[in-house]
């Protein structure tokens, strides 16, 4: 994975209203031990202990061995605790970044199969034996594929994770799967685990934090990544530019929600180290479309033009403000700033839907009521 991702629109699901219990419930006790154990469980998962070589070989005892390793920690579980059972509260629904997409059914090779359907079928307590019983060697590759498709089974995710650790150390890719499981099923406690972990491995990078940071945006935690972002740099990832832009991102991927981007924007203004840049304009100008808010839209258009000037790459900043003009009818408005946007070398990107929107919405005032199919040429290589 290189670089942030921008997330897209995501559906969030809306808790149910707690049903109420009396004290001596039986199913508040049983609500109450489920959520200590779910708690304890991921507490102490991620605890460090000596990196083991060789494959397979006995789960290795935790010791204060500065060689420490996540994956290959020992966590000793109640008899009859199914931690598949264990549901993560309303997991994040959303597309996972394109590098993470999953793969379709022919492209999954056998032994990922194999994995899938022990994860899938076997009782927690029996997964590893039953990993090690296939004779498969949890390859760099294989250990991406399974990750890739184990978003619905994160307890079993995570058991599978430390076996395959027992063979050869985890990539980066592996890693920043895993966080972004552990996020995507709102397991934040385990996530931070996991990326002290990738500090500690050495491959923590941007994407990771960038992966906290849609899914804690997602799941309405907007203070938690803002604090995700103001802490990165203690793990040796700098709060630059970039990391702020994804943080935008995040925030705007979110409905209803880029408001509080643009207040983000201020703080990136009065901080040099990241002072927003031309991206982190079109970041907003895209929000501020997808939300359908000309006049914030022409007041964030303004400040791009005054701290970043007139950039003739920038398009997604041109097309996204002049859509957001046209989809408020206000086509005069977009056609002048088009005009103005024309003089600095500026213009919407080649073939943009925004062409095909001015064409019918020009054609419709002219009183045509329908797209004038290659007959009225809206363009500005015909001015």
């Amino acid at each position: 994975m290189t670089g942030p991702v921008r997330s897209g629109p995501v559906r969030r699901d809306v808790k149910p209203e707690p049903e109420p219990v009396g004290t001596g419930s039986v199913q508040f006790r049983s609500s109450l031990l489920t959520f200590l154990v779910n708690r304890f469980f991921f507490r102490f998962f991620f605890t460090g202990s000596v990196r083991c070589s060789g494959f397979p070989v006995p789960m290795p005892t935790p010791s204060n061995n500065n060689n420490q390793c996540v994956v290959c920690s020992k966590f000793n579980m109640e008899e009859g605790m199914a931690e598949n059972q264990i549901s993560p509260p309303h997991p994040i629904h959303r597309p996972p970044p394109s590098s993470q997409l999953p793969l379709s059914p022919t492209s999954i090779s056998s032994s990922v199969k194999i994995i899938l359907d022990i994860l899938i079928r076997t009782t927690p307590q029996q997964i590893e034996p039953a990993l090690a019983s296939t004779g498969i060697i949890p390859t760099t590759e294989v250990v991406v594929e399974v990750l890739k498709l184990s978003y619905d089974y994160p307890f079993s995710a995570i058991k599978f994770f430390r076996w395959a650790g027992l063979a050869h150390k985890h990539s980066a890719h592996a890693w920043n799967l895993m966080v972004d499981l552990l996020g995507r099923n709102r397991l934040f406690e385990s996530m931070w685990d996991a990326i002290r972990s990738m500090r500690q491995e050495k491959t923590l990078s941007l994407a990771a934090f960038a992966s906290a940071f849609g899914n804690y945006c997602a799941s309405g935690s907007f203070d938690d990544a803002l604090m995700t972002f103001q802490v990165m740099d203690k793990y040796g990832i700098p709060n630059d530019v970039v990391a702020a832009n994804s943080l935008l991102s995040a925030m705007c991927g979110e409905n209803g929600c880029v408001l509080r981007a643009l207040d983000f924007l201020e703080t990136m203004k009065s901080k040099p180290e990241f002072g927003p840049d031309g991206d982190s304009f079109a970041i907003l100008l895209e929000g501020l479309e997808k939300e359908g808010d000309a006049a914030k839209a022409k007041t964030t258009f303004g400040e791009m033009v005054v701290r970043v000037g007139w950039m003739p790459a920038n398009v997604a900043a041109y097309d996204a403000f002049l859509m957001t003009l046209v989809r408020g009818e206000q086509v005069e408005e977009a056609l002048k700033f088009l005009i103005v946007m024309k003089k600095n070398s500026c213009l919407p990107g080649e073939g943009n839907k925004f062409y095909k929107s001015i064409s019918t919405s020009f054609a419709m005032a002219k009183g045509k009521g329908r797209q004038a199919k290659g007959k009225l040429c809206f363009h500005p290589l015909t001015w």
